[in-house]
């Protein structure tokens, strides 16, 4: 082979074998020039989504990875969230990032939601810093019925997150937090009920 098509083929084969191993061993096994090709490599390949739902219903790609130290939205926490919300024409519906609009508060985990059926599969699994797009259907967006006139019905929504904060309301002092701590609790004891419920009619069928 030519020595341009010997070059070429090199550069493909590093491409194939970077990409089979993910970066990781051959990047810290090669000299500095294929270390800067297996990172540029990495920079620029799209993040894979996360299927939310199982469905493929609720797409979450992280835009910004947190610290590993980060704290995490878990349920029973007040999460301070900044957004962007858009339809699929790209019409904005709302943006905390222009203006004025200040971030919204939501309890994670409550239930009726504060917020998208999406956030409350996401905010979840985020941590403090982190910034991701979640790409709804309507199931978990605002539904078949949407919220007209802004929202059409059965409008697939785009959302950018940013966690800016949370704050753990089981040290509140607030007594409508901590009334929402304590119906929280109750509703997650109610649900394992059932659910013991269910398992033991099930032994008792068989």
């Amino acid at each position: 082979l030519a020595p341009a098509a010997l070059v070429l083929l090199r550069i493909s084969l590093l491409i194939a074998t970077a990409t089979k191993m993910r970066y990781g061993s051959l990047a810290s096994a090669s000299p500095p020039a294929v270390r800067r090709l297996v990172a540029w490599l990495a920079m620029t390949t799209p993040p894979t989504p996360l299927d939310l739902s199982g469905d493929g219903g609720c797409l979450m790609t992280t835009l910004r990875e947190p610290l590993p130290t980060a704290a995490r939205a878990s349920a029973g926490v007040y999460a301070t969230v900044r957004f962007r919300a858009a339809l699929a024409d790209g019409t904005v519906l709302h943006d905390s990032w222009e203006g004025e609009a200040p971030p919204l508060q939501v309890r994670v985990g409550a239930e009726p939601s504060d917020a998208a059926l999406g956030w409350d599969l996401a905010l979840p699994r985020m941590r403090v810093g982190q910034q991701v797009r979640l790409e709804c259907g309507p199931s978990y967006a605002y539904g078949d019925a949407g919220a007209p006139p802004l929202i059409p019905p059965s409008s697939p929504v785009t959302f950018e997150l940013e966690l800016l904060s949370v704050r753990d309301l089981m040290s509140s002092h607030n007594p409508d937090e901590v009334d929402f701590v304590e119906r929280y609790r109750e509703l997650v004891a109610t649900k394992e009920r059932a659910k013991a419920g269910r398992a033991t009619e099930g032994r008792a069928t068989e």
